[in-house]
Parts: C-alpha cells; sequence; structure tokens
C-alpha cells in the first residue's frame, strides 16, 4: 500500500467516515483481575460524561466505549456504569458495545501511537537504548514503564 492509500484512511477514520474508533485492547489474566475492576479503572481514566461527542459531531473514533466478549462481560460492564452515573450523578454518554469478530476487530495502531506517553521522556527511552520506533514498540520494558 502506497504512502498516499495510507494518508487517506487515516484521514478518514479521523473524520469519522469509517466507524473505527481508537481503543485499548487489554489482554488480562481472569485469575488475578476481574473484568469488573478494568470497568472500574477504565470509568476513573477519562471523562465518560463527555457530552461533545453527542452534541458537537466529534467523529467515532473519539468516542468513549466499552467492548465485550460474552453476556457476564455485557453485564458487569452495565453494572459498573450504572454504579458510576450514580456517583458522579451526571449522564455517561459511553456505549457499551459487542466486540464481534474478537481479536480480529482491532488494528494495531502504527508505531508513533505505541506508548504514547512514555515517548515523551526522550532521555529515558535513550538510556534503554530504544532509538527507533520499531523497537519502542515491541519492547517489554517499554510497556512496563508505560503502564
Amino acid at each position: 500500500m502506497d504512502v498516499s492509500t495510507e494518508l487517506s484512511k487515516l484521514l478518514q477514520v479521523r473524520e469519522g467516515r469509517t466507524g473505527h474508533t481508537e481503543a485499548v485492547k487489554v489482554t488480562y489474566d481472569k485469575r488475578k483481575t476481574s473484568y469488573r475492576s478494568l470497568c472500574d479503572a477504565f470509568w476513573e481514566t477519562h471523562d465518560p460524561t463527555n457530552k461533545d461527542f453527542l452534541n458537537f459531531g466529534i467523529s467515532t473514533h473519539q468516542r468513549s466505549v466499552i467492548f465485550y466478549k460474552t453476556e457476564e462481560e455485557k453485564r458487569q460492564a452495565q453494572e459498573s456504569k450504572i454504579s458510576r452515573q450514580m456517583k458522579l450523578n451526571r449522564r455517561i454518554v459511553t456505549k457499551i458495545i459487542p466486540s464481534e469478530g474478537g481479536d480480529l476487530f482491532f488494528f494495531v495502531a502504527e508505531n508513533q501511537h505505541q506508548k504514547y506517553y512514555l515517548q515523551k521522556h526522550y532521555r529515558l527511552c535513550e538510556s534503554l537504548g530504544l532509538r527507533s520506533t520499531d523497537q519502542f514498540s515491541e519492547s517489554n520494558v517499554a510497556s512496563t514503564l508505560n503502564g
């Protein structure tokens, strides 16, 4: 695929013409972490009441969404949403939708989007020998430090 085709697709996503949503795929050990605790952490990391998505036409790639694979995950996500909404006393606009297609539903972002927060710490990255975006995106150490 040539650069102009890639850029065209990226622009379509950003303009909300593809229905894609930027998301984080979390792989976890169910023996150590519950799906509900992941949902609870989700609510703490952003403003789920952001009405801009609904009222001002922010494209779907920036919407607030929780994906689920099973009916049990759906139930837990809905319960956590209700709990958070009661705590905030504000309407939550986050959608809870099925992750149809399982792993095929997610696409890995370009390297420049990998470990986004850690990339700002240039000296630390250099001290770890992470000088290229390929090294950076594939580094287990960078993943651990990035959180």
